[in-house]
């Protein structure tokens, strides 16, 4: 079926532009960018209609709330953050699979009632968005994704860490504008869509505008004044390297460690009491400190004032929001140099660049910040001074319109795709 043109669009040429931003999962880090996108895309210009999951953690003030952002919490989705026991999870499968394809089912009526010029999607993983995303441009709409990492996270055991489905391959071909972070990860996926923008990664100025005084995490988890404390953030999974990390740890002689504090909640693959296992035979657990829970929206600031240094020792990665949450707070990055976390850090000035896999640099670095007060102090100026120059969302979402404006001028036949694609994609979720 060939993609027909948007006549709301066509008769709206000249106004603001609308858009219909979607955000399935109304908890968690993803949610946190997509309403701070919103508010940027707003405060461009643009009508935008957040379409997102219930009981949202975060709202901005009212204050801060623009007449052309409008929150809508309707989606049947669930609270990704919420833990399960092991037992809950196979039918919490079943159950999640309906929920998120009646989910799309009301993204696409409300597409249809509300036509808007744009619709932005945010981190497509699941068979079934191939059809969705069919679905939308059947009705005639422009569609956006933003991929927030470019190679999708494996997190099945004994499997690789990332994965490249050719389904989704497919579907960044089909796609209007794919947005991704970074120019790495832009040049990576120019081959494979057919309109890429890569855009920076804004700051977490909402989540550190929620944040009240410290309630006091020194005294909850026994954190010893004269020990600088590296801070682990984020849903413990493989792919950020905390197993890698202990045993880096465990290379720096017990009078020049750090302390770790360890904050997050284990997904599914995490494998949390081995790694805790691990630590005891190696004599870590004096520097070590574990909060295994996710760390409400509120509580989130608690844990980057009290931070000396940002630890993310990740395997694989095309962005971090953790890493942006710690250049909000002025923190150094204690980085391995994988996707665009790199680019974060100006060696050894504001934080330390690693390479990847290198437990023995690792290993010098957690020395470095505990044996090197000078220095660590001397990074945190950098860092605070770095916070200051982070890229406004104001000026990354001119940077989305201006590119969806270019993307509006160009002719739909110079964008199409090949029939085939199109009629795969349009069958609907394979089970």
């Amino acid at each position: 079926m060939a993609r027909s043109a948007n006549p709301a669009g066509a008769a709206r040429r000249g106004a603001r532009p609308r858009i219909l931003q979607v955000e399935f999962f109304s908890h968690g880090g993803l949610y946190h960018y997509g309403l701070q996108l919103a508010l940027g895309l707003a405060g461009q210009g643009a009508e935008v209609l957040l379409l997102t999951g219930k009981n949202p953690e975060l709202r901005p003030p009212a204050a801060a709330m623009p007449d052309s952002l409008r929150l809508e919490p309707r989606l049947w989705t669930w609270n990704p953050c919420r833990g399960l026991a092991e037992w809950q999870r196979r039918p919490a499968r079943g159950l999640h699979a309906l929920q998120y394809l009646t989910a799309w089912e009301q993204v696409l009526a409300r597409a249809r009632s509300w036509r808007p010029d744009w619709v932005l999607l945010s981190d497509l993983e699941r068979r079934c968005d191939g059809w969705g995303v069919a679905r939308l441009r059947q009705l005639g709409l422009r569609v956006a994704d933003i991929w927030h990492n470019v190679l999708p996270i494996s997190r099945a055991p004994g499997q690789p860490l990332t994965r490249f489905p050719a389904w989704r391959m497919r579907l960044a071909r089909e796609l209007d504008l794919l947005i991704v972070h970074g120019e790495k990860a832009g040049a990576q996926m120019r081959p494979y869509a057919r309109r890429v923008l890569a855009i920076p990664h804004g700051d977490e100025g909402l989540l550190r505008a929620a944040t009240g005084d410290n309630p006091g995490l020194d005294q909850k988890y026994n954190l010893p004044a004269d020990l600088p404390v590296g801070l682990c953030f984020g849903s413990l999974t493989r792919y950020k390297g905390l197993e890698f990390l202990l045993e880096s740890l465990a290379l720096v002689s017990p009078d020049e460690r750090p302390l770790l504090l360890i904050a997050g909640q284990p997904l599914a693959d995490a494998e949390v009491g081995r790694w805790q296992a691990r630590a005891r035979e190696l004599g870590l657990d004096p520097w070590l400190r574990w909060d295994l829970r996710y760390i409400p929206a509120a509580e989130v600031g608690w844990y980057f004032q009290r931070a000396d240094f940002v630890c993310l020792p990740y395997q694989t990665i095309t962005q971090s929001g953790v890493a942006h949450l710690g250049l909000t707070w002025g923190k150094p990055l204690m980085v391995t140099d994988v996707g665009e976390l790199g680019s974060l850090v100006a060696d050894r000035q504001d934080g330390w660049r690693l390479p990847a896999g290198d437990g023995a640099a690792l290993a010098r670095a957690l020395r470095e910040a505990r044996v090197e007060p000078d220095r660590l102090r001397g990074m945190r100026e950098a860092a605070r001074r770095r916070a200051l120059r982070h890229p406004s969302w104001q000026m990354i979402a001119r940077q989305v319109l201006e590119k969806m404006a270019e993307a509006r001028g160009e002719t739909n036949g110079a964008a199409a795709v090949r029939q085939g694609e199109r009629t795969e994609l349009a069958r609907g979720p394979k089970s």
